[in-house]
Order: structure tokens, then C-alpha cells, then sequence
């Protein structure tokens, strides 16, 4: 992990391949670019072409971007939120917030289309929060209880409105906070009140 990323090697087909970074902190991204640098040598394209543009990718709007709000600093990530990508999402958070020496906090909106474990798999996001020192979530949705029992706290809100200033309001300099939710939940209106709120 560095400042603005991860930078890794790895082995493909006995051979060392060396001076991968790319600018974002989800441990997935890195899985991903294992398939990708899989393909390139199936496909005998050169190492130095498959570093370069695992390097020259960059994620999307929405998708880990960390901007500072009011010296809070965020990770927008309200692209998408399965179960497994909430985890990665997770562990992410709590290797910058280490980083950057900065308390984690989760600001989690339902992960959809789950469908019968939904309570069961927010439950364990909740369980897995608390397990990796997350300072304290708040929920929205449906299956915001069901987090926070699992937490064993946290606050539980409704309105997006009163959410951003919720966090504008009790975090700080010190502070880092993920926003992860399914794109239905459409979070990313939380970011832009609470820039709002800022003005």
C-alpha cells in the first residue's frame, strides 16, 4: 500500500512480472488485474505493454474515488455493493485509515439483489465492521438494522438529508468515512449534500 494506491508483483506462469500500481486502495482491483495480466500472456503480449496498462487504468466515478469534504476525508464507493465487494470495500477502508492515521467509518446503504440471505449478509457486514475496529456505521435502507445488530450500534438513519449533516456535523480531520451502497440507493446525493452543507 502507498499514498494514492497499491503497488504489486506477481508470478504468471513461473515468470516474475514487476511494477504493477494502481491508483486505488480495494484489494479486488488487484484480483481483477491478476485475470488481466492472465489474458495478456495467453495472448503473448509484452510485460512492459501489460504493466502500462494495468497502470493506465483508473476507476470510474463512484468507484473508490477519495475526495475531502469539510477535512473529512471520503471514499465514494455507491457504484455497486455486493456482499463480496462490501468485505473488499471493508478491508480497504481499514488498511488506509491506517495509512493515512485516521479513525474508519461506514456510512452503508442496503446491498440489493442478495435476496433471501439479505438480513443474514447485512448481519455479517455489521459482525465484520466491528471485527476490523470501524469506529461506528451509519445505515440507511431496508436492511440497516439488520447492520447494525450485527455491529452491536451504530445509527440507523432515513433521511439522506439528515445523514450528511449527521456526518459533517460529528466527523472531522481525523476522520475517514467509506459510502458503499447499491446503485439504486443512489448515495452518492449524500456526497453531494454534504457539500453542500459545507458551502
Amino acid at each position: 500500500y502507498t499514498d494514492d494506491g497499491i503497488e504489486f508483483s506477481c508470478f504468471c506462469f513461473n515468470e516474475k512480472i514487476k511494477g504493477f500500481k494502481i491508483s486505488n486502495y480495494n484489494l479486488n482491483n488487484v484480483t481483477n488485474s491478476l485475470f488481466a495480466i492472465a489474458v495478456g500472456k495467453i495472448y503473448s503480449i509484452p510485460n512492459d505493454l501489460i504493466v502500462r496498462a494495468i497502470n493506465k487504468f483508473k476507476c470510474e466515478n463512484m468507484h473508490g474515488e477519495i475526495i475531502e469534504i469539510n477535512g473529512i476525508t471520503v471514499i465514494i464507493d455507491c457504484y455497486n455493493a455486493s456482499y463480496e465487494s462490501v468485505k473488499g470495500a471493508l478491508y480497504s477502508l481499514k488498511k488506509i485509515a491506517e495509512i493515512k492515521n485516521k479513525s474508519p467509518y461506514l456510512l452503508l446503504g442496503d446491498m440489493l439483489e442478495i435476496g433471501e440471505k439479505s438480513q443474514e449478509y447485512h448481519y455479517r457486514i455489521g459482525e465484520l465492521a466491528k471485527d476490523l475496529g470501524i469506529k461506528n456505521i451509519y445505515a440507511i435502507g431496508d436492511y440497516g438494522k439488520n447492520t447494525l445488530d450485527g455491529f452491536i450500534g451504530g445509527n440507523l438513519i432515513k433521511e439522506k438529508s439528515e445523514l450528511s449533516r449527521e456526518i459533517i456535523e460529528n466527523l472531522g480531520e481525523n476522520d475517514i468515512i467509506l459510502i458503499k451502497g447499491s446503485r439504486e440507493m443512489k448515495l452518492e446525493k449524500i456526497v453531494e449534500q454534504m457539500k453542500e452543507y459545507n458551502d
